[in-house]
């Protein structure tokens, strides 16, 4: 079902915000003659304010839900971003790359930027450790699935990520090498005991 903010917003009596519809009734006045009651409230899809997050260095991204093709900031559209863009390394080494958060949030490979709309809103009640929280609908904005808070949306100050213009830092390798291997002295071979990736020979567990 489509959802339209006009809609939701409205607190006419003739708009059904669970059917997204609306009702208008021929009406006669003798003074003005038939009209249409109460006015028609428009209907537009909903928008996130800002386009989708940009693409970090050395990741892609992928549209994996889009309502309408033509605009990619409509309400329910989903980005997928992911870390690193180089699908032929092998996995000992692409596990290990992660968006460039702080290492507490720990390796971060994936994360989802969701047009959707701010639902909730809390109050303050009795004492500062106490809050009420109501049902509401507002304008549209990115929520951010994966990311760590204040990771993408520095100013956040909710439970959840999410903001008008999330920014998602690059892609970074955190696998650890070792330095290349010594210079093979003259008169000398060298014989691979143990080569867990055979085009790399300075990855850990290599002998």
């Amino acid at each position: 079902m489509s959802i339209y903010i006009e809609l939701f917003l409205s607190q006419q009596s003739n708009v059904n915000t669970t059917m997204a519809t609306q009702t208008l009734m021929c009406a006669y006045d003798p003074d003005v003659g038939p009209s249409w009651s109460p006015s028609l409230t428009a209907c537009q899809p909903t928008n996130c304010t800002n386009l989708y997050p940009a693409t970090p260095l050395n990741s892609t991204m992928l549209a994996t839900k889009v309502p309408n093709r033509f605009n990619l900031k409509q309400y329910l559209t989903s980005i997928l971003y992911t870390c690193p863009s180089n699908t032929s390394l092998p996995l000992l080494l692409s596990s290990n790359f992660s968006f460039d958060y702080p290492k507490s949030a720990g390796i971060v490979n994936n994360v989802t930027a969701s047009c959707d709309l701010d639902r909730y809103f809390c109050h303050r009640i009795v004492s500062r450790f106490l809050f009420q929280c109501f049902f509401k609908i507002s304008s549209s904005t990115w929520i951010m699935y994966n990311s760590p808070l204040k990771g993408s949306c520095p100013s956040n100050t909710d439970t959840y990520e999410h903001c008008a213009q999330p920014v998602i830092p690059k892609c970074v390798d955190r696998n650890v090498y070792c330095a290349l291997p010594p210079a093979v002295p003259a008169w000398a071979q060298v014989v691979d005991i143990q080569r867990p990736l055979t085009l790399w020979n300075n990855v850990p567990d290599t002998k």
